[in-house]
């Protein structure tokens, strides 16, 4: 019941999922299954701010893109009007991101909600005017009033003959409140994931990236090998991380992971690796790391690399920034490896560890990835 994964992690992990799968339905045109996605969230996962937030965006869409295929009246739009104004108070980060979303997917062409509303006309029922004289002789039949006319709304329609542009996927890592705070994203590879990522606060300011949350392991390397031919793949334990190859391999699952999936992934530099291992409050050392600890002699390690997932977070959820292997960073034509691994000293096992590199295929050896955020 103590298990940090399992109180914390692992929670968030599924509310961010229900999101996402939320949102996938709602770039569809599903804005009801959407809803009903995040319903199902809240009952397997419990209370969790960001489904409660999500959910009540998705209410007030599905709500409003109802009301854009049919009659509706005055007092209905303004309280749409009304629900929008309560959201961007206190969700306009979250309404800003759903607005660009779906934009994207051709689901809102104007771009906006309050366009959207702007468009709508509520339903008018006219006067019965009065019947106009006629020189033909009236019948016995009573006249009788017309009608009401109601003015419907239609849905929005693409313009005939104009081609859109393909359907952009939004960032999964983009959404508002993900940098610092070690919640997960992934990029869809088919009809499976990527490895998973955080998003890390950007060095001095500046923009902020997304990470592979542990070092790449076995299974993530062996997808590229298969789908690709240019390694063979390692075989053994899926979640160990991989060791063993050169630094052109793993530039290589760099380049494919941007190909497959259309975001850039590449090596960190030094300045981001430690920037991010030290998640803006000069964080050093995991207490479980992975390395040789202080009262064992040389041998005393396990002697060998652990689980990718297996130690404790730092404070903006990367794992294993120190000890299990050391890791990659370029700089221009410098190629350094930083925070110590299985078989380091425990007083060199920290994130300022770090020594010059070759490249070459080293047990001890691996690698994450940094991916830009769109």
């Amino acid at each position: 019941p103590d298990n940090p994964f399992l109180k914390a992690d692992g929670p968030q992990l599924l509310a961010e999922t229900y999101i996402g799968q939320s949102i996938a339905f709602a770039e569809r045109g599903k804005y009801r299954s959407a809803a009903d996605a995040l319903d199902k969230g809240a009952r397997v996962v419990g209370q969790n701010k960001d489904l409660r937030a999500a959910r009540s965006r998705m209410d007030f869409v599905a709500d409003l893109m109802q009301a854009r295929s049919k009659s509706v009246s005055a007092s209905d739009i303004d309280q749409l009007r009304k629900r929008l104004a309560a959201l961007d108070r206190s969700d306009a980060d979250g309404v800003g991101a759903l607005q660009k979303s779906l934009t994207a997917h051709g689901e809102l062409p104007g771009g906006s909600f309050a366009k959207l509303l702007d468009s709508l006309k509520p339903s008018v029922a006219t006067t019965p005017t009065a019947p106009v004289a006629s020189a033909a002789p009236q019948t016995s039949a009573a006249p009788h009033a017309s009608a009401p006319m109601v003015a419907t709304v239609r849905p929005i329609t693409p313009t005939p003959g104009v081609v859109a542009p393909p359907a952009a996927t939004a960032d999964p890592c983009a959404r508002p409140g993900m940098a610092g705070h070690g919640r997960i994203c992934a990029d869809r590879i088919g009809s499976g994931y990527g490895p998973a990522l955080v998003v890390v606060p950007g060095v001095g300011g500046g923009a902020p990236f997304a990470m592979t949350r542990t070092e790449v392991t076995v299974g993530e390397f062996d997808k590229y090998c298969a789908a690709t031919h240019q390694c063979a793949a390692k075989g053994g334990s899926a979640s160990l991380p991989v060791a063993d190859i050169s630094l052109a391999a793993a530039k290589g699952y760099a380049a494919w992971l941007t190909q497959v999936t259309g975001y850039t992934y590449r090596l960190p530099t030094d300045a981001e690796w430690l920037h991010a291992a030290q998640a803006g409050q000069g964080w050093k050392q995991a207490p479980d790391s992975n390395c040789i600890p202080p009262s064992a002699g040389a041998d005393g390690g396990v002697g060998g690399p652990i689980a990718a997932r297996g130690r404790q977070p730092n404070p903006w959820g990367l794992v294993n920034m120190t000890g299990n292997l050391w890791e990659w960073v370029v700089s221009g034509g410098s190629v350094m490896v930083r925070g110590g691994s299985f078989n380091s000293y425990w007083s060199d096992c920290t994130v300022a560890s770090h020594r010059s590199d070759s490249g070459a295929a080293q047990n001890n050896v691996g690698f994450r990835l940094l991916r830009q955020l769109k």
